[in-house]
């Protein structure tokens, strides 16, 4: 807008001077008709400074317009910019299953064993309800021993003790790996509402509100850690 408006002053106060005279100083200083008819020289000299006085406009009009036109340099710098965002290295790439469960491992782990079939595994665990924004009702921590320690949860793979959805997902698991899984109805609570883990009494309530309610997503994200295998 600016642009527009100093080309528009620019030209019309160049083109007014040369050719519409508004002021008596400058019509005293145009061709009157006597000195048109008495002095061909002086015609000749007004009209080339007409001449002179219009292409000087149109030369102060076209760099302007172009700077008009030109972008402001803050969106040539965006333009630059490459708004995709970067792939997470492959160890942190959700994994998902056939049967609906997936997840994604933070931390590897380390050794030879891996949790699989007739193996007894120790774990530290949180369940969270996907649908309650996250809202925890499950973990190992909140269950204290005579000691005030919170024991590792421990279970037989295979062995039908563990919610099938949370046993997929950490098949493979070695000593110190950490992985989050996300459960679905079809292999949680909703088929299998006795399995472990269960939830601790301050949990249940927000449990129940999630399985009794048939218009609510009953999906689970457990975060795992694995503290032995034998």
């Amino acid at each position: 807008r600016g642009g527009g408006q100093a080309l528009f002053w620019t030209f019309r106060t160049a083109i007014g001077e040369a050719f519409v005279p508004s002021t008596p100083s400058l019509r005293s200083s145009s061709l009157s008709p006597s000195m048109s008819a008495s002095d061909p020289s002086s015609a000749s000299e007004s009209l080339a400074r007409r001449s002179f006085l219009a292409a000087t406009a149109i030369g102060a009009a076209l760099p302007l317009a172009a700077e008009a036109k030109r972008e402001p340099p803050v969106y040539q710098e965006y333009a630059k910019v490459d708004m995709t965002p970067p792939r997470p290295p492959a160890s942190e790439q959700d994994v998902n299953l056939e049967s609906g469960v997936s997840y994604k491992e933070y931390r590897p782990g380390q050794g030879e064993a891996q949790v699989g079939p007739g193996k007894t595994v120790n774990v530290q665990m949180t369940g969270r309800l996907l649908n309650l924004n996250g809202i925890k009702f499950y973990s190992t921590k909140e269950f204290k021993d005579e000691f005030g320690e919170a024991p590792a949860l421990r279970f037989t793979y295979g062995a039908g003790e563990l919610l099938p959805g949370l046993e997929e997902g950490m098949l493979g698991m070695k000593k110190g790996a950490i992985r989050k899984i996300v459960v679905p109805p079809s292999m949680g609570y909703d088929k299998y509402p006795n399995l472990l883990p269960q939830p601790s009494p301050a949990g249940r309530p927000s449990l129940d509100s999630v399985l009794k309610n048939p218009r609510r997503d009953s999906t689970i994200v457990f975060e795992v850690l694995v503290e032995g295998i034998r």
